[in-house]
């Protein structure tokens, strides 16, 4: 009987440590990130998925290197069709984009060239808040 509540003891801390890992994953900033990003006719990248820590709350982009500067717009997306607005031009340094997604959802971002920009890479870490 005691080994039996013991199990369900630490299963239960185990469900409850694992949820607070994933809640917290949208406060840290991604490791380094690589995208090329097609030119012409507004292609389109994305970054890693990350759950929404906080709702309404602008998810912080750090761009740390562009091959084609000023040409990348960039915004936060979620499931259900909900986007922040674009941000234009986006060179190195940091970004505050918008993001309307609620807690505890899908989130990432979405990277689009200028229509005849060339392609264009993009190296940079985020995190959703």
């Amino acid at each position: 009987m005691k080994l039996k509540k013991g199990l369900t003891a630490l299963a239960t801390s185990l469900v409850v440590l694992s949820g607070g890992a994933l809640v917290n994953a949208g406060t840290t900033y991604s490791s380094y990130q690589n995208v090329s990003i097609p030119g012409n006719n507004n292609g389109v990248a994305t970054s890693s998925t990350q759950t929404k820590t906080t709702t309404n709350a602008s998810s912080d982009l750090s761009v740390s290197y562009t091959s084609n500067p000023n040409s990348v717009d960039a915004r936060a997306v979620g499931g259900a069709g909900v986007s922040g607005a674009w941000v234009r031009n986006v060179n190195t340094g940091n970004y505050a984009l918008p993001n309307p997604v609620k807690a505890g959802a899908a989130t990432e971002i979405q990277f689009s060239t200028d229509l005849f920009a060339a392609t264009t890479a993009m190296t940079f870490k985020w995190r959703s808040n």
